[in-house]
């Protein structure tokens, strides 16, 4: 994930600046909602007897939204930290970039 950050940075050729704000937006809600969200769920599991039936095709399906939702939210990061720098790049270009990953 931060790899392809890096990646689209260096693609978007934006200012190290603008490269580590993205990095520290990215963090942050990861640490923020992510992660917690997370521990909240992993908590639900295992109270949950329920959750052993279709347990691989549950898993599986839930990997593959939570690589999307991430991928959006690089994506969005990178458009923040971008503004806030005042390193203009346009929406449509951080959305091709986003897909060419």
């Amino acid at each position: 994930l931060l790899s392809k950050l890096y990646i689209s940075t260096k693609t978007l050729t934006v200012s190290t600046e603008t490269r580590f704000l993205a990095f520290i937006i990215l963090y942050r809600y990861l640490h923020h909602y992510y992660l917690k969200q997370q521990q909240q769920q992993q908590q639900q599991q295992q109270n949950d007897d329920d959750f052993h039936k279709n347990k691989s095709y549950n898993h599986v399906q839930k990997r593959k939204e939570q690589h999307e939702h991430l991928g959006k939210i690089t994506a969005a990061a990178l458009f923040l930290a971008c503004k806030l720098s005042n390193d203009h790049r346009r929406i449509r270009d951080v959305i091709n970039v986003y897909h060419m990953m």
